[in-house]
């Protein structure tokens, strides 16, 4: 009796606060490379995509650990987040260079050489240390022109085409940068302001038009950061492919998770059964199987509670796992659509391929709930499809007992007849 006491009303179950979830609940999954300010770096050898003439972009995220910002920049050694160089360290020069000011590590800019070089920068304080921020800067062959965060922040005239490189530094120059970085993309092309903001915040496919090189920095291990444009201008961690004291180390990504918007979008939408945002959103990007804030229930089980066909059959078709119990309390959409009488949603689910014999935490399976609501129907459904008559609770409830906690005679009958036993 206790146990269908705790089954008696899914939807109270449904919004019961998730148990406190450990740290691997919601892992990270994005990465970058953390440089240790003294000699690590990444090479990348170019194997031609990587020379321009006149005009290229280039792009990182970065979080500064610690910037220089006083007293004399002679003792000071040059750091650079990104540059294109003759060589790997030490080397003689390069094309251009996005890097620290020695005078002013909050002053940051773009230098480029053909072969007189010419620099734009941001001006000083503009880098701020503990901070992720996202830097851009283009050369369109008559300017060259520095974005923070989107917002042009320093501009200076400059013609000629780009020397020839031969390697692409990551956090290298006389020094290495101190902090971290993520998602360096070079660009063959100018890039517009917009065009700038338009993608800064998420990831690229790889396959834009214009994409030189695309280093997303998400392999969390090992020795080698994969060019994900068609270009495969993969790069190596420190002096060797071998571990060595100038590799940098994998830490979290830093790019903003900019589909955590679009997963409380698209609950919110699942609640709401309003299937137009629901198909913006996961044709935007957002995880069918999201899960909201608070109860971290997904939003295939939202949709179910609510009664919206439409959003279920949706979420499905996008790969909605039936399963999902992100609410660690195992309790499955089938179990809420059988336990809230939603008949047709229950056809839906398992059609969709949903366990029918799936067990909560407690037990409990869905043919026990709709037993215990009363839901003929959908008992008559969830026998058909295999479930099973004598399951038992982890209290060693039967199903045959919930039914008769029920007190609904005809499923009592139907299911003594399916040779169900106390």
């Amino acid at each position: 009796m206790a146990a269908a006491a705790v089954f008696a009303v899914a939807a109270v179950l449904l919004f019961a606060p998730a148990s406190a979830q450990g740290d691997d609940a919601h892992p990270n999954r994005s990465y970058a490379l953390q440089f240790d300010g003294d000699d690590d770096f990444l090479s990348i050898v170019d194997t031609g995509s990587l020379d321009f003439d006149d005009f290229f972009t280039v792009e990182a995220w970065v979080e500064p650990l610690s910037l220089e910002s006083s007293g004399p920049s002679a003792a000071r050694p040059s750091r650079a987040i990104v540059q294109g160089a003759f060589s790997e360290p030490p080397f003689s020069g390069g094309g251009w260079v996005l890097y620290l000011d020695p005078s002013d590590a909050t002053n940051w800019g773009l230098s480029v050489c053909t072969p007189g070089c010419e620099a734009a920068q941001s001006g000083p304080g503009n880098l701020v240390v503990g901070e992720p921020q996202h830097l851009a800067a283009v050369y369109d062959g008559a300017r060259i022109t520095v974005y923070r965060n989107g917002e042009p922040v320093g501009t200076a005239s400059h013609s000629g085409n780009v020397s020839e490189i031969d390697f692409v530094l990551l956090g290298i120059w006389e020094s290495s940068f101190h902090g971290i970085i993520d998602e360096v993309r070079l660009w063959s092309t100018v890039r517009t302001q917009q065009e700038i903001q338009a993608a800064m915040n998420g990831p690229l496919n790889g396959d834009e038009p214009g994409l030189a090189g695309y280093w997303p920095l998400n392999e969390g291990t090992g020795q080698t950061a994969a060019d994900v444009s068609a270009h495969g201008n993969d790069g190596r961690l420190g002096d060797s492919a071998g571990v060595d004291v100038r590799d940098p180390v994998w830490v979290g990504g830093i790019l903003p998770d900019v589909h955590a918007d679009l997963n409380a979008r698209l609950v919110d939408a699942a609640k709401a059964g309003n299937v137009d945002e629901l198909g913006a959103s996961l044709e935007a990007g957002a995880d069918p199987n999201a899960t909201d804030d608070r109860y971290h229930h997904t939003a295939l089980k939202w949709a179910v509670v609510a009664g919206h066909i439409e959003a279920v059959r949706m979420l499905l078709r996008a790969g909605a796992d039936t399963e999902a119990d992100a609410d660690t309390q195992g309790q499955t959409a089938l179990m809420y659509a059988a336990a809230l009488k939603r008949t047709e949603l229950v056809r839906i689910l398992l059609e969709a391929g949903a366990d029918v014999n799936a067990n909560a935490d407690n037990g409990a399976t869905a043919l026990m709930l709709a037993a215990l609501s009363g839901a003929v129907d959908i008992v008559k459904l969830l026998v058909e499809a295999g479930a099973d008559v004598n399951a038992a609770d982890a209290d060693d409830y039967t199903v045959l007992m919930y039914a008769l906690d029920g007190g609904n005679d005809e499923i009592v009958e139907l299911l003594e007849k399916e040779g169900a036993e106390e």
